[in-house]
């Protein structure tokens, strides 16, 4: 996990109390970033 890969998903869990669907499109949003640093 890079350095921008926590601080993306420590403000993904910030955002728990306000809505799930943000936190959903947000963990997605994670998964394509772990696919492009993996083809690299």
């Amino acid at each position: 996990m890079t350095f921008v890969t926590a601080l993306m998903l420590a403000a993904c869990l910030d955002r728990l109390e306000i809505s799930l669907a943000k936190i959903i499109k947000c963990i997605s949003e994670l998964d394509i970033s772990a696919a492009h640093e993996t083809h690299f």
